[in-house]
């Protein structure tokens, strides 16, 4: 009865009863309860778009549409006095925050266990994977920023009027009822149309980012005398820009954010701008608290994070008390305390006991997708050498039915209280994709670390551009690539290059190895003349520092590399041109491996092949580097042997060779785990 009668559930109740009944609005007044309980349930039941809604369901669509019709109350032009100027708008407006609301409380993800259990059905339960399912939504454009009202106010009508005849022209097709035929009146329709508004006055579909900036402001932080980008290495794409208002929206109604994603898509990046354009331009503050779940983690872990976030956003209150703090936990479902991050989120307690967190702390949690590896994949991961001494059919480690071994990302079963709250944030398409390698390899260029040459953005964009197809295309585990991977690769060619500039150890040794060949079968050359032959045969620095890279971070990981050599050869052009074609590829990453052979120091009884020069290969790049390394091979794939002379080689200052006394140490920054039969987690909780 308490909820009945508070403002939050009169003001949606009366406008949605008015509504229905074509009743006038002038005498809403949702301090004043009006019908009885039944009736107002029934009636938010019938909106809420929902079929047989939980409780914070309907909870979620009612505070979500009361917030949006305190800001329709507030709009001027959606106020009495213009209803003869504007025949019926404000109609038009509250259909269209009645269908958005609706939105907000769909669930984006249908999940499996929950259909009744048919033979295909059956199938699905089985394998206790969430389905996506594919949700409508309502696309209108950004408004143009005008210093004329009546300009900005045109813009709003037009804007709406073409978004919710593109959605009516695209129900009648599918035989859908998203929107009712009728929410733009004829009245309202018509008067545009005398209007004759031109093209060219509505929102551009490309609007520039600093104007997409000056509109997240506007929502975000509204006192900011003026606004500025807090990272210029963002890409802030339309869509980036419609989710981070879409989480905004759900910080002002207090409905929990939990974000459901393929990993590397953006999902902590995204949060994180989102925090940055909230602090106040010259003043350092931190207010997010980023806590990365992982098997490990523990309840205590998260009681001591939470209750650090609740002193920040308490602190941060008294600087900005417009300000949220953000306490985001990343790949949430992870862990088993996952119970706990539940409680939280939902119920609002900690271990039972009611949790009284500020109003301006926020919780966002980021989950992995349920989702199962193709049975190639399976049968080919059966046998890579992991050695899965129990059969998937017996082992209790699973989720519902399904091994967890089988799962693309090894995660825990949301609370069923979570599911509704689970929000699709998909994966980046090619075109968003495009434009992040290329701001990002853009920021290399820009700082200093790679050289400002002319097309040379273009040239590494488009070959890491194509790289990142190329693997996503893999039948195996070398198709799951991210952004990360670009990073990466851009990381190491830094380093590759800045080695060409500094002392050249490395790039000398490497060029003259064909010297030194000749000279133990007994050719003699003039030295000076050979080297500057191979450098004009050869690649640039830069060229090769780019195919070193990749060897490393792409090609290290595939079964079969000949295809990928052909496919990415193809774009190398100025000025990272590769005249030798696939044979050059290929000679340069086989050269550097050489080089690090030949420097080490090996018995005689040790064997100089393949698996063992690609091995240290990539642990003296890896530890160098501070990349994790995972080496997976059957016993006797020379993993333990690598790793013994790369800490034998690696002795810094110290090291017998020149080659070696410019790197790191031992092994003290490397992360480098060999992966063999019947390995468990207890040894690695102990590194």
């Amino acid at each position: 009865m308490e909820e009945f009668e508070s403002v939050v559930y009169q003001r949606p109740f009366q406008y949605l009863f008015r509504q229905k009944s074509k009743a006038s609005l002038s005498d809403i007044d949702p301090l004043t309860p009006q019908g009885d309980p039944v009736q107002c349930l029934e009636t938010l039941l019938r909106h809420c778009g929902v079929p047989d809604p939980s409780w914070a369901e309907l909870h979620h669509f009612v505070w979500f549409l009361n917030t949006q019709l305190c800001d329709f109350e507030r709009s001027v032009f959606c106020s009495q006095e213009l209803q003869d100027d504007l025949p019926g708008f404000s109609l038009f407006v509250l259909k269209f925050l009645i269908q958005m609301s609706r939105d907000f409380a769909t669930r984006s993800l249908n999940m499996s266990e929950e259909t009744p259990i048919g033979d295909a059905e059956r199938i699905k339960l089985e394998e206790g994977l969430i389905q996506h399912e594919e949700k409508m939504e309502l696309e209108v454009e950004q408004m143009e920023p005008d210093d004329e009202p009546d300009a900005k106010y045109s813009d709003c009508l037009i804007k709406l009027y073409k978004a919710s005849s593109r959605k009516i022209e695209n129900d009648k097709k599918t035989n859908t009822d998203g929107f009712s035929h009728g929410i733009a009146l004829v009245e309202l329709i018509e008067y545009i149309k005398e209007m004759n508004f031109a093209e060219n006055s509505v929102a551009h579909l490309l609007i520039l980012e600093m104007e997409r900036l000056e509109k997240l402001y506007s929502v975000i932080a509204p006192g900011f005398d003026y606004y500025y980008d807090p990272d210029p290495t963002y890409e802030l794409t339309t869509d980036n820009a419609k989710k981070i208002l879409a989480i905004f929206m759900r910080f002002r109604c207090n409905i929990p954010v939990l974000i459901m994603g393929e990993t590397g898509c953006g999902k902590t990046r995204l949060v994180k701008f989102l925090c940055s354009l909230q602090r106040p331009p010259g003043i350092e503050v931190e207010n997010m608290v980023i806590m990365k779940i992982h098997g490990g983690i523990t309840a205590d872990d998260i009681i001591k994070k939470v209750h650090k976030a609740e002193r920040l956003a308490q602190a941060n209150a008294k600087i900005n008390a417009h300000m949220y703090t953000v306490l985001f936990f990343d790949e949430a479902n992870t862990t088993e305390s996952i119970g706990l991050i539940k409680e939280i989120m939902c119920d609002g307690t900690m271990d039972g006991q009611p949790l009284q967190l500020s109003d301006k702390l926020k919780i966002v949690a980021a989950c992995n997708p349920y989702r199962k590896h193709s049975d190639e994949l399976i049968q080919r991961l059966e046998k890579a050498g992991l050695g899965y001494h129990v059969d998937a059919e017996k082992t209790t480690d699973k989720l519902g039915r399904v091994p967890m071994r089988r799962l693309v990302y090894r995660v825990q079963p949301l609370p069923q209280s979570m599911l509704p709250l689970v929000w699709d944030f998909g994966q980046l398409n090619t075109t968003v994709e495009e434009l992040y390698i290329r701001q990002m390899v853009n920021h290399y260029v820009n700082s200093g670390i790679l050289p400002q040459v002319l097309k040379l953005v273009d040239v590494i964009s488009s070959v890491l551009i194509q790289s990142q197809s190329f693997m996503r295309k893999q039948k195996d585990e070398a198709s799951f690539v991210s952004l990360r991977d670009v990073e990466r690769v851009l990381k190491v060619m830094s380093w590759f290059y800045e080695q060409s500039q500094d002392n050249r150890t490395l790039f000398n040794i490497m060029e003259h190895e064909k010297i030194q060949q000749d000279e133990e079968s007994e050719i003699f050359y003039d030295v000076s003349e050979e080297v500057e032959e191979i450098c004009e045969r050869w690649p640039d620095d830069l060229t090769k520092s780019l195919i070193l890279a990749l060897g490393v971070c792409y090609r290290a990981s595939l079964r079969s590399r000949n295809d990928y050599d052909s496919h990415v050869t193809q774009f190398f052009q100025n000025p990272c041109s590769l005249p030798g074609g696939v044979k050059q590829f290929v000679d340069v990453i086989t050269r550097c491996q050489d080089v690090f052979l030949e420097n080490v120091q090996l018995e005689e009884n040790i064997a100089r092949n393949q698996a063992l020069k690609e091995n240290l290969f990539m642990m003296i790049i890896c530890i160098e580097l501070r990349i994790p390394l995972f080496l997976v091979g059957k016993p006797g794939s020379s993993k333990s042997l690598a790793k013994t002379i790369v800490s034998d080689a690696m002795q810094g200052n110290v090291a017998r060779e020149e080659l070696f006394k410019q790197l790191k140490q031992d092994l003290q920054d490397a992360f480098i785990v060999m992966v063999t039969r019947k390995d468990k987690a207890t040894p690695i909780l102990s590194i």
